[in-house]
């Protein structure tokens, strides 16, 4: 009983303790929430300093209060005849080209009376790399008249882009396919034409054949005797003939190597990973559906290389056993064997043609084996070619075979690269237009991806007959040219917008489909219902493809909406949309900015620094920059054409161009930019006017500053040039800033490509322009320190992210020993555990889909809510040593969070592919299920619990950048800097960091932390680490003259003369009494001209056996390959090994750590050479070498290649 009390007696007190301790944890969780409020209302202040200050909203807000504006309202009807009368202006242009050439083609076969007309493509580029013999064998096998007919196509294709009167500058190349070349050629006649892409040309040729419904058994040699490049090519070949057949196909795939394998194709919910499993019995024919396509697709993926010799006779019977199978009567089947051939021992090919003619005695149907010899021209071709050569034809009598059926002969091609598919695919599907039929009427393709070119390309063609011998002529145009009138009239800020579409309603233009800049592979067009959401838009469609002009109106949400379309020929819709909104106007007659003395307050140079008059050149970082002026950027949006955007090339014509832009008077004429444009650039002149006031300033932490119009006008300052490319207005802080309207806004950092290293973009959106500029990233983590100093402790994690989860600011964002870059980092990849916390925070966080259309991929992402005003605190219940608050940043996207973690935390898992980024399960999706921003295929949807079709479009899409969109000129060491910086007189941290071009080294070369850190220029320690290679390849020859402005220059000049006389001596003292047998080298992996290596000391006892007395160091100094210049979409190569199927709580940035990043890439070595590996000394900062020491490995022999290797400790060299 006395126990029963004691115990209750303990339980009572344990009850008044937890009730005393509740209010003080309340007082002290609402004291912390004070105290968040208190920080987040002086960053928000901060930013507004920033707003106001240095973008100017205030100033530029009041600005547009002054100008004159006048109405934008558009003519509905009148605009769709002015687009669709243009485009088929340019069709037609096109079209009447294509019938002169064709007549004058059929005219010099009539009068020559060519039996063969030899196929040409123009421009033909010779291909460096193919083999001289197949050039020769071409000149070999072509008469004197077929030379001459080959001169004359030349001279009618030449004829076929002189005569076009509207398009001649869209033309991409002209060609023209006969069919004589397929008959006769063993190889593709384009075989030595380079930057072409073959699939494209053959594409339009096999679109013009009218085959009967193909039945293809596909045979794939995948055995041991393949190289990787063998292999290589055999996929290569499988996927590109089951893309090439339609749904009236049918196709069976077999596997061969020692045992036969073949997909089972009725299953077609599997994971992304996951590959079809395999059937134990022969498969059946199986219609070529899109579903049963992607299967093939993960089948020929998931092959790898077989262990032993490839059993050609078991994969020809079970072949010619799925044929006998399927019971096909009437039809030709046809086997197609891709192998390398090689064989077993030389009686082999008796065998397999012994098992042919067995296995095909009791097929009744025709049949025809085709064999796609793989070669690796690295590899020597003996029998293999002959071999595959007899099965084709079939030849029994040359093994002494009886055989009393029919035979139908084949064809054997010898395919070495992707470019010989395409040749090889329309000989072999010949047998399936045994009669000869042929589509002779005009075709237009829908845009076509080209791989060589990186655009997107439209093929005209019409088809040609004449004596039975068959051709195409065909010109293939630029998408962007032929369509440029539709893809720059939309706007986000325009109450309208048009669309394209084909006659069967698929979408080829389209604001929500695709930006073109943002295209990097084949797109995949789809109905117009999935782009248009709007109630009764069925009756709207049915009008559209039905009526060839036309009227409709509807309402959504009770506004009206009024369509207004227009056909084009046979070809295209093009329809005009517009809703009802407040009456749309624009700033008209904008005066340009003059100062007190009526001359020009602001000069703006376009295209060339070198010819703006009285400016001034100086280095800004590392481009060619002036401070006399500001920068012009027009990009392709602002013309009416392309033609007029190229004849800004012109010096002439660009001085046109500039008088008309700054032309008060308005007298002179348009010389080809869109009306408002005028007015656009006058009206950023004047903003720009206060940027640079405030640039000069203030630039300590601040890049540059620049002002960007909605049609895409872009102003800069400092000004620097440009190359052409570039559309500002689908760069991620556009995007973002518009997206945000009102708000300021700041991006993740990127690497800046004129020369600040990382930087963050801070953007503001106003209803007329975007302001914003770059600063350094260091200048981000300075804003926090200012406000929370507590940040430097050990135990505490501040970070700023956007509304995204993107990571703006986090302390291990950047690694120092430059494993990867920065971009994109997501909360979920750097605070996982918190991640996970937050998701059941319904109202701060949601997980989003919405459908990219252009990609074909439904992507996921977070969505925060940047008008959440509590402060989020942590509720992680299994770790009490862990707290965090989160914060929104008034009037932006800005997160601001806060992480005390009081021991080691245990990192919860949450799924981020390092090879793509694919999500992990595409079938479902949970809210509070943490994972990576990721993506799943859009067609998925059958598989999934949910319909995708209903998601919202995508709004934004990832840009690709142009590579010729670049600053164009890179600076010299011989100029003055811009702003001169004294990095080495900032004596602190906290002084140093976010100095344009300063770094606060902190790590020596082998990454150990300096016992004296320093304030540096980025030359000297890029991302604070000492000798770090830096992305920029000119930034190392690039000095700071700021640190001897006064010394005189003949000190300078008798102070070298002198060492060099001193080292000279030295040397000479140095070789006369040093042994023969020793050498000394001194390097350095230091970096000056992307390799200097100085301060080497190899060991005396340095001696190999064998090497000659005058041993040869050379150093050819190539460029590094930096760790920084890799694309955000990084993808590591899968390995079969991988245990997580390519997942991972890490990011591919971690993963980086693991690749080879050496700067000199070893073309070939000498399999007997040996190496051994000397313990050097590379610190820079002078302190002692530690245990573990960076090693040099050297390969002797006639030439020593010095290589850095990090060597672990533990572990033998040999």
């Amino acid at each position: 009983m006395s126990k029963s009390i004691f115990g209750y007696s303990n339980i009572l007190k344990c009850f008044v303790l937890i009730i005393t301790l509740i209010p003080f944890s309340v007082v002290t969780n609402t004291l912390n929430d004070v105290w968040i409020r208190s920080i987040t209302k002086e960053l928000s202040d901060d930013l507004a300093v920033i707003k106001n200050e240095e973008l100017g909203i205030g100033y530029v807000k009041k600005l547009y209060t002054t100008f004159k504006y006048t109405s934008t309202v558009i003519d509905a009807n009148k605009t769709v005849n002015e687009i669709a009368h243009k485009l088929e202006e340019k069709i037609d242009d096109i079209f009447s080209a294509l019938v002169r050439a064709k007549v004058a083609i059929e005219n010099m076969q009539t009068l020559d009376n060519t039996t063969k007309t030899s196929s040409v493509v123009l421009p033909c580029l010779q291909n460096r790399n193919n083999d001289t013999t197949q050039k020769n064998s071409k000149v070999c096998d072509s008469s004197d008249e077929h030379e001459k007919d080959h001169l004359k196509l030349d001279y009618i294709l030449h004829k076929l882009k002189s005569k076009m009167m509207v398009m001649k500058s869209g033309i991409k190349q002209q060609y023209f396919i006969s069919s004589s070349d397929l008959d006769s050629n063993l190889y593709s006649p384009f075989v030595d034409c380079g930057k072409i892409d073959h699939m494209l040309l053959w594409n339009n040729y096999m679109a013009r054949n009218n085959y009967v419904p193909k039945n293809v058994v596909l045979l794939l040699d995948h055995g041991g005797s393949l190289s990787r490049r063998h292999f290589a090519i055999v996929t290569t070949i499988a996927k590109r003939i089951i893309e090439s057949l339609t749904e009236q196909d049918k196709i069976a795939v077999l596997a061969i190597s020692n045992d036969w394998i073949s997909p089972q194709l009725n299953e077609e919910c599997l994971m992304p990973n996951q590959v079809p499993p395999v059937v134990s019995d022969v498969p059946k024919f199986t219609s070529v559906d899109p579903s049963k396509k992607k299967l093939l697709y993960k089948f020929i993926d998931g092959m790898y290389k077989g262990r032993g010799a490839t059993n050609h006779s078991l994969g020809l019977q079970k072949a010619l056993t799925v044929i006998e199978k399927s019971q096909i009567q009437n039809e030709t089947v046809m086997i197609l064997y891709v192998s390398r051939g090689l064989l077993s021992s030389l009686t082999e090919a008796k065998v397999v043609l012994e098992a042919i003619q067995e296995a095909s005695e009791n097929i009744t149907c025709q049949f025809v084996i085709n064999t796609c010899a793989v070669i690796d021209d690295s590899r020597p071709t003996i029998y293999e070619t002959q071999f595959l050569e007899d099965i084709a034809l079939q030849n029994y009598n040359k093994y002494n075979i009886s055989f009393s059926g029919n035979v139908v002969s084949g064809a054997m091609i010898a395919v070495n690269s992707s470019d010989a598919v395409e040749f090889a695919l329309n000989r072999f599907y010949a047998v399936f237009n045994a009669n000869f039929s042929y589509d002779l009427e005009k075709k237009m393709s829908l845009p076509l991806w080209d791989k060589n070119s990186k655009d997107l390309t439209v093929s005209f063609s019409i088809g040609c007959l004449s004596d039975n011998q068959f051709g195409v002529l065909g010109v293939d145009i630029y998408f962007a040219s032929l369509v440029e009138n539709l893809i720059y009239f939309s706007s986000k800020q325009k109450n309208y917008y048009a669309f394209l579409t084909d006659m069967e309603g698929r979408v080829i233009v389209h604001p929500k489909f695709a930006s073109l800049s943002t295209v990097k592979q084949r797109l995949q067009f789809l109905d117009i219902s999935y782009f248009e959401k709007v109630p009764l838009f069925h009756m709207v469609k049915n009008r559209l493809l039905t009526e060839s002009e036309g009227v409709q109106m509807t309402k959504q949400f009770g506004l009206p909406i009024k369509w207004s379309w227009k056909r084009v020929g046979k070809w295209y819709v093009v329809c005009l949309v517009t809703r009802d909104a407040p009456l749309a106007v624009r700033p008209y007659a904008v005066k340009w900015p003059l100062n007190s003395s009526d001359s020009y307050s602001i000069k703006l140079v376009y295209q060339s620094l070198q010819h703006s008059e009285n400016s001034k050149l100086c280095r800004h970082l590392n481009q060619v920059a002036t401070l006399d002026a500001g920068s012009l950027y027009l990009s392709a949006a602002c013309f009416q054409s392309p033609a007029s955007l190229q004849d800004m090339n012109n010096t002439t014509s660009l001085q046109i161009f500039m008088a008309y832009l700054q032309d008060n008077t308005r007298l002179l004429k348009n010389p080809g930019l869109k009306e408002e444009i005028k007015d656009e650039v006058a009206a950023l002149a004047n903003i720009l006017n206060f940027l640079r006031t405030q640039h000069l300033l203030k630039s300590k932490y601040i890049v540059r500053r620049y002002v960007t119009s909605y049609n895409g006008v872009l102003q800069m300052f400092p000004g620097t040039i440009l190359n052409q490319g570039l559309d500002p207005t689908v760069r991620p802080w556009f995007g973002q800033a518009v997206e945000h309207k009102s708000q300021l806004v700041m991006t993740p950092p990127y690497l800046d490509e004129g020369g600040a290293g990382y930087i963050v973009t801070i953007a503001y959106a106003t209803s007329n322009v975007v302001v914003a500029l770059d600063v350094t990233y260091g200048y981000i983590f300075r804003l926090l320190l200012k406000r929370m100093p507590f940040c430097l402790s050990t135990n505490i994690t501040c970070f700023l992210m956007d509304d995204r989860g993107y990571l703006i600011y986090h302390p291990n964002l950047i690694d120092p020993n430059g494993h990867g870059p920065v971009e994109k980092q997501h909360i979920v990849h750097k605070e996982s555990l918190l991640a996970n916390d937050i998701l059941s925070r319904k109202l701060f966080i949601e997980k989003v889909l919405c459908n990219s259309y252009g990609g074909g991929t439904v992507q996921r992402y977070y969505k925060l809510n940047t008008s959440y005003s509590d402060v989020l605190v942590s509720s992680i219940q299994s770790e009490q040593c862990v707290s965090y608050h989160i914060a929104a940043l008034r009037n932006s996207n800005v997160f601001i969070g806060i992480v005390n973690a009081t021991c080691n935390v245990v990192v919860t898992f949450c799924p981020c592919s390092i090879v793509d980024r694919l999500c992990l399960n595409c079938n479902r999706m949970e809210q509070k299920e943490c994972e990576c921003p990721c993506e799943c295929p859009l067609e998925q949807s059958r598989c999934t619990d949910f319909d995708n079709s209903n998601n919202p479009i995508c709004n934004w899409f990832p840009e690709h950048v142009s590579s010729t969109a670049r600053f164009h000129e890179d600076a010299t060491n011989d100029m003055k800097s811009c702003f001169p910086t004294t990095c080495n007189e900032e004596k602190s941290h906290y002084r140093c960091l976010g100095m344009t071009g300063c770094e606060w080294c902190r790590f020596d070369v082998d990454g150990t932390p300096l016992d004296n850190p320093f304030c540096g220029y980025m030359t000297t320690c890029f991302n604070g680490m000492v000798g770090s290679v830096t992305p920029y390849r000119n930034l190392h020859d690039l000095e700071n003259p700021e640190e001897s402005y006064n010394v005189p220059i003949s000190v300078i000049t008798l102070f070298v003369f002198g060492t060099l006389l001193f080292v000279c001596m030295f040397y000479i003292y140095h070789r006369s009494s040093s042994a023969q047998t020793t050498e000394r080298l001194y390097l350095s992996s230091t970096q000056d001209n992307h390799l200097r290596m100085s301060d080497l000391n190899l060991s005396d006892n340095f001696h190999v056996l064998g090497n000659h007395r005058d041993k040869l160091l050379q150093d050819d100094k190539p460029n590094p390959i930096s760790p920084y210049c890799v694309s955000s979409n990084y993808k590591r190569t899968t390995l079969a090994a991988d245990s997580d199927h390519g997942y991972s709580t890490m990011t591919q940035h971690d993963e980086s750590e693991h690749m080879s990043l050496a700067p000199v890439e070893l073309d070939s070595l000498e399999d007997d050479l040996g190496s051994d590996s000397i313990s050097i000394h590379t610190s820079v900062s002078g302190k002692p070498q530690g245990p573990e020491s960076t090693q040099f490995t050297c390969l002797p022999r006639n030439k020593c290649i010095v290589v850095p290797v990090t060597v672990h400790r533990n572990m033998e060299t040999t």
